[in-house]
């Protein structure tokens, strides 16, 4: 499983859920259009994307 995960709970509400090893937290967000919804969601994911490509980047040169 992802350490993060987006749940669609309708067109305009959606929740960021975030598994630690003791347990969690999630943020529920509406927004105001169908497309707003869509372009909140595509930037978490992008900016989670990017961030997990720079710590694996990051570990891999730690090694060696």
């Amino acid at each position: 499983m992802r350490p993060e995960e987006l749940i669609i709970l309708d067109d305009q509400t959606f929740q960021l859920v975030v598994a630690y090893p003791r347990g969690g937290d999630s943020v529920g967000l509406r927004a105001s259009s169908v497309r707003e919804c869509q372009t909140w969601m595509e930037a978490i994911y992008n900016a989670s994307k990017r961030c997990r490509e720079v710590q694996r980047r990051t570990t891999g040169r730690s090694r060696g």
